[in-house]
């Protein structure tokens, strides 16, 4: 196939529409146009836009493919970083191009509604991944739906008497695999090490009496733990929502891949319903380092 010219400047525009003027940008291209462009044009790309949404890239992608792919924006997770979340069983091909499987019935999560997350583990010093997910095969009623909020442009719009409510917090987090333990403090507010951009520290949390597996343990007030930090991170999230083009939300097509930075971005997903005799969906899913 002969492949149009792509240059630089179709690659700071994105080659289509920004969805909003400061991030996220959907492309439409095919493999073959994705492979040609420099790595370090996709990899600024992704740092400058935050999340990239790529189209017409069809449902046929072996995992290969997808692994050279993922391969654009960063270093690829290998066997070595996947053994560092026990217990995965989504994982495939994990001795070559490890790809994951993500479908409601090989994960802790299911169907049900995920709130805001990120994939983001704070422990070790390149413990900064950003991931790609591909729409394999959607439902055919739509549901499962994916929306991401970019805390970094959110807090910019912060005013500050908004940000001085945070004074004085501390975010504990934990190892989401092995709940109570690694507890480790951090201020409310990270830097992003690629971009210098600023964002609160919020993730999943821990739910006295339900869930253990999650980032953060707990929040601490002037040196006072919350009895529940729930309410306060959720807080955080309906004031971030509410800053201008923060919230994005996607309506998933078979096909679609989209790659997203975790330091400054939480996501959540609407809840999966499946027509009976319908197979479960299948999102493949890449992390990898930036």
């Amino acid at each position: 196939m002969k492949l149009r010219r792509i240059d630089k400047d179709m690659v700071d525009n994105l080659q289509g529409r920004n969805l909003f003027p400061e991030w996220a940008t959907e492309y439409t291209l095919s493999f073959e146009e994705i492979l040609s462009i420099d790595s370090t044009r996709w990899q600024q790309a992704l740092a400058n836009r935050v999340l990239l949404v790529f189209k017409g890239l069809g449902t046929q992608l072996t995992d290969e493919q997808y692994h050279t792919f993922g391969t654009k924006f960063g270093r690829v997770w290998d066997k070595d970083d996947y053994e560092k979340t026990p217990g995965d069983q989504t994982i495939r091909h994990r001795e070559t191009t490890p790809v994951s499987y993500f479908q409601t019935a090989d994960n802790s999560w299911g169907a049900r509604d995920m709130k805001y997350h990120s994939d983001m583990a704070h422990m070790d010093a390149v413990s900064f991944p950003a991931r790609a997910l591909y729409m394999v095969r959607g439902t055919s009623n739509g549901s499962g739906a994916t929306s991401w909020l970019n805390m970094e442009l959110a807090w910019e719009h912060f005013t500050d008497a908004e940000r001085e409510q945070y004074a004085g917090v501390n975010v504990i987090q934990q190892d989401m695999y092995n709940p109570d333990t690694r507890m480790e403090t951090f201020p409310f507010l990270k830097t992003n090490p690629l971009t210098g951009k600023v964002s609160p520290r919020v993730n999943c949390y821990i739910t006295p009496g339900q869930n253990r597996k999650a980032w953060i343990h707990h929040v601490e007030v002037n040196g006072a733990a919350l009895v529940r930090s729930g309410p306060f991170i959720e807080k955080v999230y309906a004031e971030c929502e509410s800053k201008p083009n923060a919230l994005y939300t996607h309506h998933w097509e078979d096909g679609d891949i989209l790659v997203y930075d975790n330091f400054g971005t939480v996501h959540k997903r609407k809840p999966v319903t499946l027509q009976p005799g319908e197979p479960d969906r299948l999102l493949k899913r890449l992390t990898f380092n930036v």
